[in-house]
């Protein structure tokens, strides 16, 4: 292997002479003998690539190759394809090295390759390669095998590079580093630094740099990383002559990123001597269009409305008021168009802060999980998760908009004297803009708390204050502290809610033994189809989101639902597991299927709130994960949620 990348080398630096080069300065450059250099130009693998009258030996002078110059295009465009990629094999573990392998080799792998390269048994070898297959099939890729070539990746491009994207993204471990360029980020940096030289790498920022001239604006950071990657994605599968497939257009042709997309390939040809086929300019031009510009206006006033409305009912679930939020409004229309593009189109896009945002903004994430489909049918979409935490994220913002916030009067209760009062107060305050402490209460006047006139009670003393709005905190503020705090802050409910025995007529919970997410879907179907409560299509337009995106949450919970349209009775069916099932990598405990349409009443958007809140604390999900019966459920509802 060695001694081809030195040959490619040197056939590299003939290209670049314009004047003929001795042996010995040819030696020098690429670290070899003079003799070695001959050895080189008189060997099988020089003449494979460079025709015999192409290199012109000039005696006591030297030698040069002639080359027209779309013999040169050919002959860079061959040597690309031919070089070893220089990444370091250490950044790998198995799986992720064979993945990368079957990415940027246009042949089979042999198994002894893997057997050698790996210092694996080929039992051990055939156990990856089942994981591979079995995680390509959710990109609709397979791992091809034949006993007498190896292993190989199938699938239609698009999902192959889907694929790879997802990898890259995913897959590799990088460390935390300064980059040269303030807009890429540390992951990125790693990845064009793992395959690219740092000519090619600045090569390829050039192509970005010249896109955003041509729009007169820049792309999002994110966006900006992604598109990156999906070039250099791009770059190497063509060189290896991977291409996407015919496209059916959709109205390519006449957008404004459909010329763009000609300008980003003529650069993407000059710079690395590669030639892309017009189905790769449609794949670029759905690319461009799925990147969110830094300048966007609002246009279309029937998007507007809808945005507007789902803002409505995401409030509603989170019991805060943001329907006028302008900033809300506008933020999530500049997103939203790109986002639809790339749901159309089928471009993967991956959000960093997903796991992040599904933990610790739980109910955010499922209050958008449970109210997008407004936004979803208008397009005849559906988003992914990736997408829907990206909303959360402009939701999240509006949250913490000090207009959105109302302030909590509070009373603190505290036995530790003046200067602990001030710490605890200060601390509390800086921390919660939404908490205000009107009051502190020490041990000789807490007869005179009426609990009532406080929105909140902090209780720091060993007391006991017998108040559903009363929250024990020790007075060292430690992290469980703060949690209880937001957690309370997220859940508080303003309006009073109606009563339980009229809300829990809408929610079920069973107990069954399910081996697999399909059982339970199939399952979990049927009960509704037979109670009446969805028509015959629903479990298929449930099947249909389970593909589109992932469905858990978080704490070992996974959350489905289906279209509204199939919707005859709103419901919610709890399942606990007997036994935990794998759930798009993870283990599931608990289930919550929500079957809700526009006929929703009041009294069912209360119960869906309060189960969102459970599913957002750490301590309640236990609670309701170890519940039994339906009774135990009602309780968990009826005292833990105000």
């Amino acid at each position: 292997m060695a001694r081809n990348q030195k040959i490619i080398d040197l056939i590299d630096l003939l290209i670049e002479q314009e004047e003929p080069i001795t042996v010995r300065e040819l030696a020098e450059s690429i670290s070899v003998s003079p003799r070695t250099i001959h050895n080189y130009l008189n060997s099988r693998e020089f003449s494979s690539l460079v025709q015999s009258n192409e290199l012109v030996k000039v005696p006591n002078v030297g030698v040069r190759l002639v080359l027209s110059n779309t013999r040169k295009i050919q002959l860079l465009t061959k040597l690309k394809s031919s070089t070893v990629l220089s990444y370091n094999t250490n950044n790998f573990d198995d799986f992720t090295f064979i993945l990368i392998q079957l990415f940027i080799k246009k042949d089979h792998i042999s198994f002894n390759s893997l057997e050698r390269d790996l210092y694996k048994s080929k039992t051990s070898i055939q156990n990856i390669i089942h994981e591979l297959d079995s995680f390509a099939s959710r990109f609709s890729c397979s791992i091809n095998q034949t006993r007498d070539k190896g292993i190989r990746l199938k699938g239609q491009e698009n999902d192959v590079r889907s694929l790879f994207l997802f990898v890259l993204t995913n897959y590799i471990t990088y460390s935390v580093t300064e980059s040269y360029d303030y807009r890429i980020t540390s992951q990125t940096e790693f990845i064009l630094n793992t395959f690219f030289d740092t000519d090619e790498k600045t090569q390829l920022i050039s192509v970005v740099d010249v896109y955003e001239k041509a729009i007169r604006t820049n792309i999002c950071e994110n966006d900006y990383n992604l598109l990156l990657l999906y070039l250099l994605i791009v770059i190497i599968r063509v060189k290896n002559k991977f291409y996407t497939e015919t496209s059916t257009d959709n109205g390519l042709s006449k957008s404004a990123d459909f010329q763009y997309a000609i300008l980003m390939k003529y650069h993407l040809e000059q710079n690395f001597h590669v030639i892309l086929p017009d189905t790769e300019i449609d794949y670029l031009t759905r690319i461009l269009m799925s990147t969110r510009k830094q300048t966007n206006a609002i246009t279309d006033n029937n998007e507007n409305k809808v945005i507007n409305q789902f803002i409505t009912q995401v409030g509603f679930q989170l019991n805060v008021d943001l329907s006028n939020d302008k900033e809300l409004s506008e933020n999530l229309y500049t997103h939203l168009r790109p986002a639809i593009n790339r749901m159309k189109q089928g471009i993967p896009f991956s959000n960093p802060l997903l796991d992040y945002v599904k933990n610790e903004y739980t109910e955010v994430f499922l209050s958008v999980l449970t109210t997008v489909d407004e936004l979803e049918s208008k397009d005849n979409i559906f988003f992914d998760s990736n997408e829907i935490g990206y909303i959360c994220l402009h939701i999240i913002a509006a949250l913490n908009r000090s207009k959105n916030t109302r302030k909590l009067t509070t009373a603190l209760v505290c036995n530790e004297g003046l200067s602990i009062e001030l710490f605890i107060t200060d601390k509390i305050e800086s921390s919660f803009k939404e908490i205000n402490i009107v009051k502190v209460y020490r041990s000789h006047t807490i007869g005179d708390l009426i609990t009532e006139e406080y929105d909140l009670i902090i209780n720091s003393t060993r007391t006991e204050i017998a108040s559903p709005n009363s929250v024990e905190i020790s007075n060292m503020l430690t992290l469980s502290d703060y949690n209880t705090l937001k957690h309370y802050i997220n859940i508080r409910s303003i309006e009073k809610t109606p009563k339980e025995s009229f809300q829990y007529k809408n929610l079920f919970f069973f107990r069954w033994n399910c081996s697999s997410q399909e059982e339970f879907i199939k399952t979990s179907c049927n009960y509704l189809l037979k109670a009446g409560n969805v028509t015959d299509n629903f479990s298929f337009t449930v099947f249909e989101r389970q593909k589109k995106s992932s469905t858990y949450v978080a704490r070992g919970i996974a959350v489905l639902h289906g279209s509204k349209e199939e919707v005859i009775r709103p419901s919610i069916l709890i399942n606990n597991l007997e036994n935990k099932i794998e759930w798009d990598g993870y283990k599931v405990s608990t289930i919550i299927f929500i079957i809700s349409n526009d006929t929703n009443p009041t009294i069912f958007k209360h119960l869906l709130r309060k189960i969102m809140r459970i599913a957002s604390s750490d301590e309640l999900t236990n609670q309701l994960h170890s519940c039994r019966a339906i009774e135990d459920v009602h309780m968990l509802l009826t005292e833990k949620i105000i």
